[in-house]
Parts: structure tokens; sequence; C-alpha cells
């Protein structure tokens, strides 16, 4: 066996301001926010240096302590009605609050509490702004579970429009694709799906029992499904142009997805990974967590990983219903090992430079394997500034890159 590497995986190679690789990424992450006003550089840079790193508590208390301050601030515009400063302040308290997140443990107490913060603040601030950020808040309902979701419209004309649905990535939240595709979606004249579904970190705070013991195959195919149905009998999008995408684990979802629904008119997985226990079985090599090993031992070599790793880890057990992290490999192989060539809708595989060489590994056989008469794949690069997993050190790249494509697969372009 490799020397085990008490880390995730290699998702960066360049640091900004962490020694900590987990930490590191999930403080540039966030600082992707500084995109349509949900970060500011004074505020996030003066947060992250009051940040004791040998303290677990200090990421914690540091960033609610921001996210209060912005949150009373965003209250104060709001009552004087300088709606649009309020909106901004609650988008940036957005962020700090679900910064804070990623540093709590699913056992505190604070874990419901600064998730449903970080909803609200998220929420109040595109209501705020609703006039520059058109929108519904919506429910996607399947077999009596029901998903909360926000539909972002191109615009209140009712035309109907080219619509995205996006796949919530492994520790990602639906808030955070707001930034990610969300607001770009708007600004080139496309609708655009955030939902909080079966098998993600939000989904189960809302649906407790919607984890994979309870969601099989059939199950998933279901509310998947189910989302697809809402959309299509809305007046404003057009059935004709629906695009799939998810980034990270996300990428393994959006694979899964276009496998089992025939109505998408491109599918843009970022990463496409279709076999995630191949992923999995890669990260154990030098991470043997999720195979090969007793439970306890599992557990005992979890608890001996820096704080970020452990805790992402930690909430991935939590979300998914899992027993330990042994429970992940059986459950992937019954959901997430993908038959490329059941893909047949256009393709655009995205993956970035510095990724692990199991990204690259999957973009590629995907990208060689699905059956689509139109395909393509793209690697952003250190010289691009946009190497990052999922490109969340460039945002503005990433979204140049997929609606561009979109933009000439569908002939489509936004009225002036």
């Amino acid at each position: 066996m490799a020397k085990v590497e008490l880390k995730l995986t290699q998702r960066l190679k360049t640091k900004l301001f962490f020694d900590d690789e987990d930490m590191d990424f999930d403080f540039q992450l966030f600082l992707a926010n500084l995109e349509n006003h949900g970060a500011s550089i004074g505020e996030i840079f003066n947060t992250a240096r009051r940040i004791d790193t040998k303290n677990e508590l200090s990421w914690k208390t540091e960033f609610v302590k921001e996210a209060e301050r912005v949150e009373a601030l965003a209250e104060n515009c709001l009552k004087k009605g300088h709606r649009i400063s309020a909106g901004d302040a609650f988008l940036r308290a957005f962020t700090y609050y679900r910064s804070a997140f990623m540093a709590i443990l699913p056992e505190e107490d604070d874990f419901k509490r600064v998730y449903h913060k970080s909803v609200s603040c998220f929420r109040r601030g595109l209501d705020a702004k609703a006039k520059l950020i058109p929108h519904e808040w919506v429910t996607i309902e399947y077999n009596g579970y029901k998903f909360p979701g926000c539909f972002l419209k191109a615009d209140n004309t009712g035309k109907k429009r080219p619509t995205i649905t996006m796949h919530n990535g492994g520790d990602s939240h639906s808030e955070d694709h707001f930034f990610m595709y969300g607001q770009a979606a708007i600004d080139r004249g496309y609708n655009c799906l955030l939902w909080d579904g079966p098998l993600d970190t939000g989904g189960r705070f809302y649906e407790p029992d919607a984890t994979y013991k309870t969601f099989g195959r059939k199950e998933l195919t279901g509310a998947y499904r189910a989302a697809v149905d809402m959309l299509i009998a809305r007046p404003d999008v057009d059935p004709d142009r629906l695009i799939l995408t998810g980034e990270s684990y996300g990428g393994a979802k959006t694979m899964f997805n276009a496998t089992i629904d025939d109505r998408f008119a491109a599918v843009i997985p970022n990463s496409p990974i279709y076999s995630a226990p191949k992923m999995v079985r890669f990260m154990n090599e030098n991470l043997p967590v999720f195979e090969g090993v007793t439970k306890e031992e599992s557990n005992a070599l979890l608890n001996k990983m820096p704080f970020f790793s452990r805790n992402t880890l930690k909430t991935l057990i939590w979300y998914n219903g899992f027993d330990s992290l042994l429970d992940w490999i059986p459950a992937a192989e019954e959901l997430f090992e993908t038959d490329c060539k059941k893909i047949t809708a256009p393709f655009l595989a995205m993956y970035s430079e510095s990724e692990n060489t199991q990204f690259r590994e999957q973009a590629e056989y995907a990208y060689k394997h699905v059956s689509s008469k139109i395909k393509d794949i793209i690697m952003t690069t250190v010289a691009e500034g946009a190497d990052l997993h999922c490109q969340v050190n460039n945002y503005a790249k990433s979204q140049q890159v997929m609606f561009d494509w979109l933009d000439e697969l569908l002939d489509y372009q936004v009225e002036k």
C-alpha cells in the first residue's frame, strides 16, 4: 500500500492563503463568490487573517462573527429602503455563514442553525434584488418527498427560454451555484434551476429519510425525472432546449441522469465522473478509509485527518445516511457506475489541469465513449488561472466555456 496521505484528494496545486490544502481550497471556493456580490475582498481576507489554524473552532467562530456583522448591516439597509445594498449584504452574509458551515461537524448544535442561516440570507438577498434577479422559490415533489429549489428566470416576459438544471457536488449546496452559473445564465438569457435533492447535503435537512438507504436507482430516477417534469410544465421553459450540468460529484449525478432521461438537449458534466467507485478506490490507495479495512480502522484513520478533510467526510457520511465510509463504494456501484454509451445528447466534458489524474482519465474516457454525435472536451489550465477543481478560481472562464459552447450548439443569443 502507498504511504497514507491524510487529505481528501488533489484539487489544487497552488495555495493562496492557508497551508492546509483542503482549507485553502475552501477559502478559494468562497472567495470565488466575489463575482455577483457574494463576498468582499476586505471582509473575507480580514476574516481569514483572524483565523488561528491551530484552533479547530477558529474558522467557524470568525466566519460566523463576520456573517452576523454583515447580516446586521443588511437588516439596517433594508429598514432604510436600500434594497440593493441590503441584497448585496445578505448575499455576502450567505457566503460567510456557508464558509463557517464547512467547519462544523454534523453532531454539533450549530450544524443545523448555521445551515439554515446561510439559506435564509441567500433567499433574502435574492428577494431584495428581485427586480434585477428574477426568480421563484419552487418545490420538486416525488413520492411524498418535497425538495426545495430556486428557479432563476432569464426575464419576466414569459417567453420560452433554454433552461439549465444543476446537480450539486459532494459538499456543495444549491445556493453555491448561483455564483457559479446562475447569474451567468440570467445574463445570457437562460433560465436555471438550483435545487437540493436526494443525496445532497441540503436535501437531507428538508427530507431526513432521503438517503442511500431509501433512494436506490428507481427512487433516484423518479426524483430526477420529477425535476424535469416540473420544468417542462412551465410556460417559460423551452422543453426542446433543456441543459443538464453538475459540478464535482454532481458530475457523477449528471452522467447518471443523462442515461435515464432522454429529454436533454445538452449534457455538461464538470467533471464527468462516469465511475464513482473507481474515483473512490483511487482515493483509497492513499487514504484507506473506504475499502479493505474494518469499520473501526476506517473511523480511527478518519479521526486522525486534518480538521477540514475529516469534517468533509463526516458530513458526507451524514447526508448519505451511511454507517461509515465503507458504505460509499457499494452505494456508488448501484447508482453511479455509468455506461457512457447510453448518453446520446450533445456532450461537453469539462475538467481542470490541477485536479488529480482520475478526473482527467474519467473525462477523457467519457468523451471517447459517449454515443453523442456532437461532443467536445475542454481542460481549463494554470495559464488561464482556471486550474482548480471545477474552475473555482476562475468562474468567469468556466462560464465563458460552457455558455459559449451552448450558444453555438443551440444557435441562441439573448435579445439585446
